[in-house]
Order: C-alpha cells, then sequence, then structure tokens
C-alpha cells in the first residue's frame, strides 16, 4: 500500500513507540502492502521454561482502518497457539486503545 511504503519509518516508530508499556518490545515481523496489513510481535518473547508468551499486533491500513493487539501462548506440546485471556484495569485499555489509535493516525 503506497501509504506504508512511504512512511514505513515513521509508522513502525510510531507503533512501536505507543506499545512500548507492554511486557515485551516489539518487532516488525511482516508488511504486506498488497493487502495493507502489517504484523508486530514481541521480540523476544516471553519465556516460561518451554512455553513462550507473545503479543501479536496487526494493523490494517486498508478502506476500513483496523488495529488489533492479541495475547497468545505457544509451546511444543500445543497444536496452535492459544489466545491468553488479558486482565486488563479500565485505564489500561484506554491507554491500549489510545496508543492503537495514534500508531494508526501515524498514516496519515
Amino acid at each position: 500500500h503506497p501509504r506504508i511504503a512511504a512512511s514505513a519509518l515513521k509508522y513502525w516508530q510510531a507503533t512501536i513507540a505507543q506499545l512500548a508499556f507492554l511486557e515485551e518490545p516489539l518487532a516488525i515481523v511482516e508488511c504486506d502492502a498488497a493487502s495493507a496489513l502489517s504484523q508486530l510481535r514481541s521480540a523476544p518473547p516471553q519465556r516460561d521454561g518451554a512455553e513462550l508468551n507473545y503479543w501479536e499486533v496487526e494493523l490494517g491500513d486498508g478502506e476500513h482502518p483496523s488495529a488489533t493487539l492479541t495475547r497468545y501462548r505457544w509451546s511444543s506440546d500445543l497444536i496452535e497457539r492459544e489466545v491468553m485471556p488479558y486482565p486488563v484495569a479500565f485505564a489500561h485499555a484506554g491507554r491500549l486503545a489510545d496508543a492503537l489509535a495514534n500508531a494508526l493516525g501515524a498514516l496519515e
């Protein structure tokens, strides 16, 4: 997508900076210009023995911009990764929503 390509550095800096309060720092995993979808993940993920816990952020800059933030758990004994419930206080939920909205706004 042209807006992602043209403002990629600003976009990633804004997204990562806005979500710096999460447990782990984020890194770019994928940026698909054709589908206008970008993905970031915890890097490194939180390790607890053989289990990994990590954040995944998906940002879409299509006709209807979107942002999702999901906490996952993975281990070699699982067939697929699992979504982890993540309890947050109201103020923290607002901070997450603001951070994702600001990250999408960095594309403009």
